[in-house]
C-alpha cells in the first residue's frame, strides 16, 4: 500500500478483519430475526386456521373474529412479518454495504492489489474501519 509501512498495513488489516467479524455477527443477528419471523408467521397461520369455526345455524365455516385464536393469529402474523422484513433488510444492508467492500479491502491487502482500487472504494473502506482500529 502506498505511503504505509508494514506496521500500518498490519494495523489496517486487523481493523478490516475486526470490522468483518462485527459485520458477521450482525448477519447472524439478522438471520435470527428471519428464523423467528418465519416461525411466528407459521404459528400465526395455524392459529388463523383454528379460528375458522363452523356456524351452528348455517353449518358453514367462516373465520370468527370473536375467538382468541383469531387475535393470537393476528399478533403472530404482524410480529412475524415485521421480524421477517427487518431481518431481510438488515441482512441485505450488511452484505451489500459492509461485507463486500471490507472483503475487497482484505483481498486487496493479501494480494498486494489494494492500490489498484479506486479512490472512492478506498475512502469507503477507510470510513467503514475507522471505529475498529486499536
Amino acid at each position: 500500500m502506498e505511503n504505509r509501512n508494514e506496521a500500518d498495513t498490519r494495523a489496517f488489516a486487523q481493523s478490516l478483519h475486526n470490522r468483518y467479524n462485527h459485520s458477521r455477527e450482525q448477519v447472524d443477528n439478522a438471520m435470527v430475526h428471519i428464523v423467528l419471523g418465519t416461525t411466528l408467521l407459521i404459528v400465526g397461520l395455524l392459529f388463523l386456521f383454528l379460528s375458522n369455526k363452523m356456524d351452528a345455524e348455517t353449518f358453514q365455516k367462516h373465520i370468527t373474529i370473536k375467538c382468541a385464536e383469531f387475535w393470537v393469529s393476528m399478533v403472530g402474523l404482524a410480529v412475524g412479518g415485521g421480524l421477517l422484513i427487518a431481518g431481510i433488510a438488515r441482512l441485505m444492508f450488511q452484505k451489500i454495504s459492509v461485507q463486500i467492500p471490507v472483503m475487497r479491502g482484505i483481498k486487496g491487502i493479501q494480494n498486494n492489489t489494494y492500490d489498484a482500487l479506486s479512490q472512492n472504494e478506498k475512502d469507503k473502506i477507510e470510513k467503514l474501519t475507522v471505529n475498529y482500529r486499536k
